[in-house]
């Protein structure tokens, strides 16, 4: 026991932990409104349509027309007729954190690899985000194609310490709705990792759309596993229209041999890339440096499937390949654009 009128040191010092602790949690949730979790164009940088649920954020009419973005009138005006196959493309862009290796230039390649192969829908993981920058990447990358966009944050935040990350849906068709879900369980204490669920108005019907990222550590078999049974619930609980199809995509960080793998082709998920002959099963990521033109992915870990279970309407599996699976001749030397390479079927109603 002290005497009296004497204080211990350790209690002067965790009454100021203390206050730190209160003045970082005001800080926070003074900086929470400021990049919201969830966001659908144009919500960047005007956040009047923004939803800050983190769960669910139904938003009609609050995504403009590629016509009004200044590009050509949207495709899901046009005649069903017109369209009886939907193509989607899933990509890991590689945001590069710390250095954000040669950024600016893969971007670039991206864009340009997508307006010549004309997807319908576009699965992004890695989409960074800086609290410096005027033009977003992810909004650039919309523009540029004239889609839609919806974002869902993942780590970091912009606010706080310049940078963010997360997943985004592209669409040629308007987006009605958009959900966020944190998979359980969490990596750590400051690493999520998320599904963005979208809701496209296609010709063919409304396509409900799952993109997400698993955890990268090569240690965390079991963590991946479950958060792969925590995205099946997520599914079932989720895909309610079920009007076509629900596709499933993005950077899964388990080879097709695993049990993670395993257990969502169990629970009623399709592989596309095993729907076509031959099929088109090739490596997609682990490259280990963009600028060396000799390297080579070195594992299958990004994937597309579809989860017809209830469905309406049957899709097929018409094509599906690989892409941006060579480097590029760039003025400053050889480049990848990712360090992953895409995926992209094409889906065709029966």
């Amino acid at each position: 026991m002290s005497p009296p009128g004497v204080t211990r040191p350790y209690h002067s010092l965790r009454t100021v932990l203390r206050l730190l602790i209160v003045w970082v949690l005001i800080f926070l949730s003074a900086c929470a409104g400021l990049y919201p979790a969830l966001y659908t164009q144009p919500g960047w940088p005007d956040r009047s349509t923004v939803s800050t649920e983190s769960s669910r954020s139904a938003i009609a009419g609050a995504i403009p027309t590629p016509a009004t973005a200044g590009a050509a009138p949207s495709a899901a005006c046009q005649t069903p007729a017109e369209f009886q196959t939907i193509s989607v493309a899933t990509l890991n862009m590689f945001h590069g954190l710390p250095r954000f290796e040669h950024l600016e230039q893969r971007k670039v390649l991206i864009l340009e690899e997508l307006r010549l192969l004309g997807p319908d829908v576009v699965l992004l993981q890695e989409v960074p985000v800086f609290r410096n920058r005027t033009e977003q990447i992810g909004p650039w990358l919309a523009e540029g194609l004239g889609f839609h966009l919806a974002y869902a944050r993942a780590n970091g935040r912009a606010a706080l310490i310049g940078f963010e990350e997360g997943e985004a849906v592209l669409s040629r068709f308007p987006i009605r709705e958009v959900q966020r879900h944190v998979l359980l369980p969490k990596p750590g204490l400051f690493e999520n990792r998320i599904v963005l669920r979208a809701v496209i108005e296609t010709p063919l019907g409304a396509m409900e759309v799952y993109n997400t990222h698993f955890s990268h550590r090569v240690d965390r078999d079991n963590l991946r596993l479950k958060q792969a049974a925590d995205l099946i619930h997520f599914l079932e609980n989720s895909y309610r229209l079920r009007e076509l199809p629900a596709v499933v995509g993005g950077d899964i960080n388990a080879i097709p041999d695993s049990a993670t793998i395993r257990l969502l082709l169990e629970e009623g998920l399709v592989d596309t890339a095993l729907q076509v002959d031959p099929p088109a099963d090739g490596q997609t990521s682990w490259l280990d440096d963009i600028t060396d033109p000799t390297d080579s992915p070195k594992a299958r870990i990004d994937y597309l499937f579809l989860y017809a279970v209830g469905a309406e309407q049957p899709l097929t599996v018409g094509r599906c390949s690989r892409f941006l699976d060579q480097p590029f001749s760039t003025p400053a030397g050889p480049l990848w654009a990712s360090d992953h390479v895409g995926v992209l079927c094409e889906l065709t109603i029966n």
